[in-house]
């Protein structure tokens, strides 16, 4: 089964989920608001309430600011990694 990827939101929207849809199950949670975590397959249905920390982008940024001063030797985000994520969201537009 090919991935297939769709974000589209209207302005006046006001729930966030995402969805993916397996050949097993769905996996169901929220990308920018604390949520539950659901998994649900033909026989069951789990539900979870993960911790959230307060920033989630904090470990990522932390990385490229430890990478910037000189305390770690590779980037998590290297510039060739950007254009590969730039020229995917130009094709989008």
């Amino acid at each position: 089964m090919p991935a297939l990827y769709f974000f589209n939101v209207a302005v006046t929207a006001t729930d966030d989920r995402c969805e993916i849809i397996g050949d097993k199950g769905i996996l169901r949670f929220s990308f920018f608001r604390k949520s539950t975590l659901e998994v649900i397959t033909n026989t069951h249905t789990e539900i979870s309430e993960p911790d959230y920390p307060e920033n989630i982008q904090q470990p990522m940024i932390q990385m490229v600011a430890d990478y910037f001063r000189g305390e770690r030797n590779k980037n998590p985000c290297s510039l060739e990694d950007a254009m590969v994520v730039m020229r995917m969201m130009d094709q989008t537009v």
